[in-house]
């Protein structure tokens, strides 16, 4: 409970049991599209994708949930019901 954003970069994630925990413990959730964070992260649904081994393209996902909470609440809290 003390973060507010997960981010998971791992292009070699098989099933994405990291990520599978922090959507259900409501956070929102950055990962990489890739393995099995993509199978579980429906962007801009449930969480954001990121290109693969894309810095900027991380640096943006994240800039947009810091910038707006709300969004970041409304990400983790789908996540959660999943």
């Amino acid at each position: 409970k003390a973060l507010d954003i997960f981010v998971t970069a791992s292009v070699n994630e098989t099933y994405g049991y990291v990520t599978l925990e922090a959507m259900a413990s409501g956070l929102a959730v950055v990962g990489a599209n890739a393995g099995g964070t993509a199978h579980l992260i429906r962007h801009q649904e449930n969480g954001l994708l990121f290109e693969n081994r894309n810095p900027a393209a991380l640096a943006l996902a994240l800039a947009e949930l810091i910038e707006n909470p709300l969004k970041r609440r409304e990400l983790g809290q789908r996540a959660q019901q999943e």
